[in-house]
């Protein structure tokens, strides 16, 4: 589809108060409403005001042509429960320990949320839907973190037509529906639809609210998020539409929201409180990559149901299109209607934005602020030159970004791309899709913004989830801590001896300090390994593993990205364990290349570089396989697998100074062992 820009005419920009004489603050004059829309997995190119035509959405639209929309407009997060802790707080959610969707905890009590800020104001507050930012332990639970009224699940995810009435399916996607702290019940029983089920609560509220005090609404739809369940009415509404039928079905889903929407302003205009109301409609992150097609992955905008426009990029990713996304400010008399605003904003902004309002610039306790009351900014208080920000921050567990000005530098090797696995450099203002790379144009300017990332990421404090993300900053002061052109010339797999610690049973992970991916075991008690010091080629320390007689050919797996046509080559050294330690046997084994496609699917092709039990046991020997991914691969697994040649006991070996290189174009063959086999 052409991507098109909607430019909606202009009205001049009137200052705060300055269209009905009316004014907002903490000087005991009127207080105005608050509603937050936070939307699910809604790309850039999901909403009509963008310019795309395949989507229906007028009372979104609405919002835009009544208010302020933002062609910059950002989220703290390119995933679900990280950036509700931004929106909800108004704090970079990794200040607080909450970067991941595995937080088994909440935003910690010692940081007010915004709805504990407005209720010291006197404020009403509800939060309808999807919480999702704290469910394990009461005093993560809405109705004590100031909500007044809660309506919704409090889990990430969930089921459009049927829920449970039991408080142990939380993290399932039938959770409980909880009214308050009482479970609902089953949706099934009433045949309700959710995203019609939120909006009708939000409106019921709205209705019975003290018409003499203020109130502030969070309605988090779990719409579009999957799965994808729509009533047919919502489908037969969109079949005028030009799309294919995953994209009507994704835009009769679309549907059912916009009208939610519609019926929230509605219920805003009957009750007389339209213009006295601070209106905020915002994506939680960008479009998921591989949503709702089950075929082979083609590209992304023909086979994705949810579009991320111009943009590079997914959910996931801090790329573009992870991270921009509808943003949208409308209050009629008081903000600009029809008015684009091009500076960079950010979901950490809605907060200090709407305490600003009752006089409030930072919290009663914990951390400041690290969004801005966007009001001077829309209103012509503050020069039309002068930006809300001048920089901004992502970290995702290994992926991270900053951008300063117009520049943005980047890592993010989980998007699986061959060139994400360097650190990158974009101009945003020229290249909005961030296609053409500038860091051997510019390599002082992206040193210089990954010096600044690194001082900001020394100060983050350890994830709340027990993740512990390989390439963090923290003890970082001065000086450069990563070298952006010593780092980009690395190889694209390079463990440097094993230097991390880690624990290895079943499925756990031993961290490479390259920062590329994890290592993992199979499920089953039988395969055992781990790190040790005794036996090392280079570095501090080496990684053994162990196999019982009988067991699978299969040990240690890690999942490259590569890109068909290109040669790859994968060795490592071995070092085979003593008699006495294996108690009867040595081992034999296999060093392999498996290619995947995107879905994770053996394409039906490996290499393998094989050993026997002659392999030394007193001199490391390097191994290694070389092929061309085939057509239709997307990663490798790059695998170290063993079997005990003993009677009885255990086999094991050594293993240290991994590599995974690219070769280009044209595969060579291994000078490291002439047992190279293909099957």
């Amino acid at each position: 589809m052409e991507r098109r820009y909607f430019l909606i005419s202009i009205i001049a920009a009137c200052a705060l108060g300055g269209i009905s004489g009316r004014t907002f603050g903490g000087d005991g004059s009127k207080k105005p409403n608050v509603v937050v829309i936070y939307s699910d997995d809604q790309g850039w190119g999901d909403v009509g005001y963008h310019g795309y035509d395949d989507v229906l959405t007028p009372n979104i639209d609405a919002l835009a042509r009544n208010g302020v929309w933002f062609s910059r407009g950002y989220v703290s997060s390119s995933i679900c429960m990280p950036s509700r802790v931004g929106v909800l707080t108004g704090v970079y959610q990794q200040r607080l320990g909450m970067d991941t969707n595995s937080v088994k905890g909440g935003i910690p009590t010692s940081q007010p949320m915004v709805f504990e800020m407005l209720k010291r104001e006197g404020y009403q507050t509800a939060a309808i839907g999807k919480w999702h930012v704290g469910g394990e332990g009461e005093e993560y639970s809405p109705n004590r973190r100031g909500v007044d009224f809660f309506y919704g699940s409090l889990w990430g995810s969930h089921d459009y037509y049927k829920s449970s009435a039991d408080p142990a399916d939380l993290k399932k996607w039938d959770s409980p529906i909880m009214r308050n702290t009482t479970i609902e019940p089953p949706i099934q029983d009433s045949n309700g639809y959710l995203t019609e089920m939120l909006t009708k609560e939000t409106v019921s509220f709205i209705e019975r609210a003290d018409d003499d005090k203020p109130f502030f609404i969070y309605l988090a739809h779990y719409a579009v998020h999957a799965p994808w369940q729509v009533p047919q009415s919502y489908i037969d509404r969109v079949q005028k539409l030009k799309a294919n039928d995953e994209r009507k079905f994704f835009a009769g889903m679309m549907l059912a929201m916009d009208d939610g929407v519609g019926a929230v302003m509605d219920a805003l205009k009957k009750k007389g409180v339209e213009k006295d109301t601070l209106v905020f409609f915002i994506s939680d992150n960008g479009t998921p990559n591989i949503q709702g097609i089950p075929e082979t992955f083609k590209h992304r905008g023909e086979t994705t149901m949810s579009n991320p426009g111009p943009f590079r990029g997914f959910k996931g990713d801090v790329y573009e299109g992870g991270t921009r996304v509808p943003f949208i400010a409308c209050w009629p008399g008081v903000l600009p209607a029809g008015k684009k605003y091009e500076h960079p904003v950010v979901n950490l902004d809605v907060v200090p934005t709407v305490m600003s309002l009752v006089g409030v610039s930072r919290p009663y306790k914990g951390l400041d602020f690290d969004g801005v009351d966007l009001l001077p900014y829309l209103t012509g208080k503050k020069p039309a030159d002068e930006k809300p920000h001048d920089v901004l921050y992502w970290r995702r567990q290994e992926n991270y970004a900053i951008r300063k000005g117009d520049w943005k530098l980047c890592f993010n090797p989980s998007s699986g791309s061959r060139s994400s696995r360097t650190i990158q450099l974009f101009n945003i203002a020229d290249d909005p899709g961030e296609w053409k790379d500038l860091v051997d144009v510019e390599p002082e300017r992206a040193q210089e913004l990954q010096d600044t990332f690194d001082a900001w990421d020394s100060r983050l404090i350890p994830s709340q989830s027990g993740i512990k993300t390989s390439n963090r900053n923290i003890g970082y002061a001065d000086g450069v801590r990563v070298n952006v052109a010593e780092f980009n010339a690395r190889p694209l797999l390079s463990n440097g001896g094993f230097e991390d610690e880690a624990s290895v049973k079943g499925n756990a992970g031993v961290p490479l300090p390259d920062l590329w991916h994890l290592w993992y075991l199979p499920e089953g008690p039988a395969v055992s390994a781990g790190l040790t010091d005794r036996k090392k080629r280079s570095g501090k320390r080496s990684l053994f593993l162990k196999c019982r007689k009988g067991d699978p050919r299969y040990g240690f797996v890690q999942r490259v990205s590569v890109e068909e046509g290109q040669a790859y080559r994968f060795s490592a050294y071995l070092l085979n364990g003593s008699e006495e330690e294996a108690l009867t046997g040595k081992s034999h084994g296999t060093l392999s290349l498996e290619w995947k496609d995107y879905y994770g699917q053996n394409i039906g092709h490996l290499v393998s570089n094989s050993w026997g039990a002659d392999l030394s046991d007193s001199k490391w020997q390097r191994f290694a396989v070389e092929e061309k991914a085939p057509p239709g691969a997307k990663f490798c697994n790059c695998v170290i697998s063993l079997v005990s040649s003993g009677s009885k006991g255990k086999g094991i070996f050594y293993i240290d100074d991994c590599e995974f290189q690219d070769l280009g174009s044209d595969p060579t063959k291994s000078k490291y062992s002439s047992t190279l086999t293909t099957k």
